[in-house]
């Protein structure tokens, strides 16, 4: 049940605890996350062997469908989930992930330039790779936000993405997206990265939300006070936020005695 539905169970879990869960201000854990962790395991001590391969099960799905995200969720978490909604576009790039077959060099910054175009408008803006990250030939990090006003009746209806190596006067990869305005105010996405003569290389993941103008400078302030504490509180609260959602989710799929 959980390989077979599990994905739709931990994105909506997700979802609904970023809507919920506030940057700043959650209280300290308990205890560091390996020994939370710990205590949860021993605690299987005593179960049957079917019991603790479910919360085997449970914990790989989860990881799998989500971890990634979460954990770049967390790493930007100063930015604000609640409250959506606007005429400001905000994109968050988080990273490139590349398959043996991508033609970008080792050790090689990376310039991607981002375009919203609408039916009659575009905004666009540029981003450097971050150098400070564990970047490999792989994967590039950048958890990076750009804000895009698009204000007027002109609607954004595309998003793209070129990624260029530092130096080189044509774009290296691509990636091209439609955007739909709807009720999801904060969308998690992925997109396929495309080499010059059009083959699969790799991806590109990315959110986007609306924001009024207000909290989109809002946001930008707090980016500076963010910290390994107030990161390490809001990661769980951000995981005790999903519980109930996860709960809930797994308990529709259970078949009906």
């Amino acid at each position: 049940m959980i390989n077979g539905f599990g994905v739709g169970v931990f994105y909506r879990a997700l979802r609904e605890g970023l809507a919920t869960t506030p940057s700043f201000g959650a209280p300290a854990p308990s205890a560091p996350l390996d020994a939370r962790i710990g205590r949860l395991y021993g605690s299987l001590d005593a179960a049957t062997a079917d019991s603790a391969a479910m919360v085997a099960a449970l914990f790989d799905g989860l990881m799998s469908t989500v971890g990634q995200w979460l954990a770049s969720i967390v790493a930007t978490g100063w930015r604000t989930s609640l409250n959506l909604g606007g005429d400001v576009l905000a994109v968050t790039v988080f990273d490139l992930a590349l398959t043996p077959a991508n033609p970008i060099p080792a050790d090689t910054p990376i310039r991607l330039d981002l375009a919203v175009d609408g039916r009659a408008s575009s905004a666009g803006s540029r981003m450097w790779d971050r150098r400070g990250r564990a970047n490999t030939r792989f994967h590039h990090y950048f958890d990076q936000i750009v804000h895009l006003d698009m204000a007027g009746e002109d609607r954004p209806l595309r998003l793209t993405f070129a990624a260029t190596i530092d130096g080189a006067p044509i774009p290296t990869l691509s990636a091209e997206v439609p955007l739909v305005f709807g009720d999801s105010l904060h969308s998690l996405q992925s997109a396929v990265l495309r080499d010059a003569a059009g083959a699969a290389v790799g991806t590109i993941r990315f959110d986007t939300r609306r924001l009024g103008p207000d909290l989109a400078s809002q946001e930008l302030a707090g980016s500076g006070l963010w910290t390994g504490d107030a990161a390490e509180a809001y990661a769980n609260a951000l995981g005790a936020a999903m519980v109930q959602p996860i709960l809930t989710g797994l308990r529709t799929l259970a078949p009906a005695d």
